[in-house]
């Protein structure tokens, strides 16, 4: 009983508490990226542990995590997930009360909409 309470906290609970507990001061893609390591932590454990078999493969297999990590997380890839300006976030939507309200000067939102939606919302306010 004590062996599995064991494995259930430390095996488990444990590594998706940390996780979690990392997720939350970095950023979603460098977290994931790390997520990576798990197949190779758990293939080196089993090596040094329990004596399975670490040949070229497997050692292949961790240059090549190891390679994802570093690119992943290098400075070029940081340029790929820059937020876009907030001029370009998407105006608050149109309601026919705006469109109909004759005191109001200027569109609800960012931006004045399309006249595909003012003919719309136009439509939609005389039926």
């Amino acid at each position: 009983m004590i062996a599995l309470l064991a494995l259930a906290l430390a095996g488990t609970v444990g590594p998706f508490a940390l996780f979690a507990y990392g997720q939350s001061k970095v950023a979603p893609e460098l977290a994931g990226a790390f997520l990576n390591l798990e197949p190779l932590v758990g293939t080196a454990a089993g090596a040094f542990a329990f004596g399975d078999p670490f040949g070229p493969a497997q050692l292949a297999g961790a240059v090549v995590i190891l390679a994802g990590i570093v690119l992943s997380t290098g400075e070029g890839s940081r340029t790929r997930t820059r937020r876009a300006p907030a001029s370009a976030q998407p105006a608050a939507p149109v309601t026919v009360e705006a469109c109909t309200d004759s005191s109001r000067s200027t569109w609800p939102g960012r931006r004045r909409p399309s006249v595909a939606v003012v003919a719309e919302v136009a439509a939609a306010s005389r039926t």
